[in-house]
């Protein structure tokens, strides 16, 4: 019978971490699709592919695909408002923001901001750009040298925590049935 009941437990516990594994498995990687829907556009195209995970999900975020976007002819590069975000096509669902066009220049680096829920799902997409910095790492590629600057950087945002009040803490009254407060010694100026 104690045999037994230590096979249960071992199992139990085996199960248990085996549970743990699987969920940090499916925080480990993630991966989602952000879309640039041009206002001149029919249809979005896109963006940005993101893949995101860990414990410390901020910090693992990185951007493995990346097109800005083009006009409608696809010639040329858009001229006039875009929009970004996460598009489902089956529910036609978009959540996300409205940028101009020129935030794409080849002289602005651009960072994607993907918020996630309390269960690591991207809920809105926010969207940033600003000048690419002056100073840049070079690397030699078959004896020619070149600026690497990446055209964009991804950052997941978490959800903090609210803050929670503080119930039925006792008030305290002083002898003379006034509320307690601590007296701070206040000096002047010339005093200090």
């Amino acid at each position: 019978m104690a045999i037994a009941t230590s096979v249960i437990r071992t199992l139990s516990a085996c199960l248990l971490l085996l549970a743990g594994l699987v969920t940090a498995q499916q925080i480990v990687q993630q991966s989602v699709t952000i879309y640039a829907w041009p206002l001149t556009a029919s249809k979005p195209q896109e963006l940005a592919q993101i893949t995101y995970g860990g414990s410390n999900a901020a910090s693992q975020a990185s951007i493995s695909r990346y097109n800005a976007p083009k006009s409608p002819s696809g010639a040329e590069p858009v001229q006039d408002l875009v929009r970004i975000g996460l598009y489902d096509p089956i529910t036609k669902d978009w959540h996300g923001i409205v940028t101009s066009a020129q935030n794409f220049d080849l002289n602005y680096q651009q960072k994607i901001s993907l918020h996630l829920d309390l269960d690591h799902n991207p809920w809105h997409v926010g969207f940033s750009s600003y000048p690419k910095p002056s100073t840049t790492q070079k690397v030699l590629r078959k004896g020619q040298e070149r600026e690497v600057v990446p055209q964009a950087v991804a950052e997941v945002i978490l959800p903090t925590p609210a803050p929670t009040p503080h119930l039925n803490r006792p008030v305290v009254l002083s002898p003379d049935g006034k509320v307690e407060t601590e007296e701070k010694d206040q000096k002047t100026f010339l005093q200090k």
